[in-house]
């Protein structure tokens, strides 16, 4: 991957962090290098901000960070989400892996996790019922879980009763 920073410089970046809000002094200074420096997706980046939006170098600096950060080794991202399948897993299991990769994720958007949850769940009850209606929160897609876990252990319980 090329770095998103350019070594030539450009007189006409200045102007626009100008008109972005660059600042004053020092802080200004160290943003106007960093922009004229920028190439690439990190170019692209902060020539779509909106004008006015960078005010100072502590903003460019931690904006620019949080859109280009390297996702960390143990970091819970949407992927996970998409790439977890119920599989021959009871329901009340899935649920159970959902509800722990949650917890380690709450930055992941939850209409990403119900989407994603509902498509990689299997066919049953269940799943029908969420591709009908699906919840407009994730607590909710929860609940609607562990109503049908629920549900389904009573059935169990009821088949081996009969079958005693």
């Amino acid at each position: 991957m090329e770095s998103p920073i350019r070594s030539s410089s450009c007189s006409s970046t200045e102007s626009s962090l100008k008109q972005r809000g660059g600042g004053r002094g020092a802080s200004a200074c160290k943003a106007k290098s960093l922009v004229l420096a920028l190439k690439g997706l990190a170019q692209y980046w902060y020539s779509n901000l909106p004008n006015g939006h960078i005010r100072a170098w502590d903003q460019l600096r931690v904006e620019l960070a949080a859109a280009f950060r390297e996702v960390k080794l143990n970091e819970v991202i949407s992927c996970d989400f998409r790439n977890m399948k119920q599989g021959s897993s009871s329901l009340q299991e899935y649920l159970h892996r959902l509800v722990r990769l949650r917890a380690r994720a709450p930055e992941v958007a939850e209409r990403t996790i119900i989407d994603a949850t509902i498509q990689r769940m299997s066919l049953g009850p269940c799943g029908e019922y969420l591709e009908r209606c699906k919840p407009k929160t994730g607590g909710r897609l929860f609940e609607i879980m562990q109503e049908y876990c629920i549900s389904d252990e009573g059935k169990w319980r009821r088949i081996e009763e009969m079958n005693e």
